[in-house]
């Protein structure tokens, strides 16, 4: 319980820091309604020993303003780059970040860019 107390003050902390750096009110993206909908998830892949066999999650874009990602050693994350699936490398303690490009890039003018050009699809395969 403690841990999603925590993401959530994380969450709502981003929030602020995205209002701020597009030179508005700290609340201003919480006034909006952007917070309303926060939602914990929790997703397990166990380690597979034939995991050709086995079927990933299908590309997608988060439906939401902005994911927190905590990856496990395992890996998995793929992004779409260049038309080309891309590994993310799971970096011990990190956070991932991943933004649906249209809905950041639209909402800040541009101010804030995806860093993967292609479309912001991700992906995740089953850990061997």
């Amino acid at each position: 319980m403690e841990y999603s107390e925590q993401v959530v003050k994380l969450g709502l902390t981003l929030f602020q820091l995205l209002s701020e750096a597009l030179g508005l009110h700290p609340n201003h993206l919480k006034d909006m309604g952007c917070v309303e909908s926060i939602l914990i998830m929790g997703h397990y892949y166990p380690p597979c020993p034939e995991p050709e066999l086995t079927l990933s999650s299908s590309s997608h874009a988060d439906p939401d303003f902005f994911t927190i990602l905590l990856q496990d050693q395992m890996g998995g994350l793929q992004v779409l780059h260049e038309d080309q699936w891309v590994n993310v490398p799971p970096i011990p303690g990190a956070l991932c970040f991943p933004c649906p490009k249209c809905r950041l890039e639209n909402f800040s003018g541009m101010l804030f860019r995806s860093t993967i050009a292609a479309r912001k699809q991700h992906k995740t395969l089953w850990p061997h």
